[in-house]
């Protein structure tokens, strides 16, 4: 295993603090999270570009997510799948 680290201002590492313990873990197990919550929304980003190349649509796609699904990754899956072709992305 591996140590990263980080720094931040005070009020930052504060408010991580709080919201911690507001969860009932630590600031660590708060960042492995967001680290593997990230790599499975690449894959499944992925999935939705290779899904779209197999079917090569003569006509644009259009995608409709719901933002709950989204968290924090909208920009983030909608960047990339517009890099990818798919241009009419929507949330609802």
């Amino acid at each position: 295993m591996k140590n990263i680290i980080l720094k931040v201002d005070d009020e930052t590492y504060r408010k991580v603090r709080m919201r911690a313990a507001q969860a009932g873990t630590s600031v660590s197990a708060m960042v492995r999270e967001f680290l593997n919550r990230d790599e499975e929304v690449l894959h499944e980003t992925r999935r939705i570009i290779a899904w779209h190349q197999e079917l090569a649509p003569a006509t644009k796609v259009s995608c409709a997510f719901r933002d709950s699904g989204f968290a924090d990754d909208k920009a983030n899956t909608t960047a990339i799948l517009e890099q990818a072709g798919l241009k009419k992305i929507r949330s609802i």
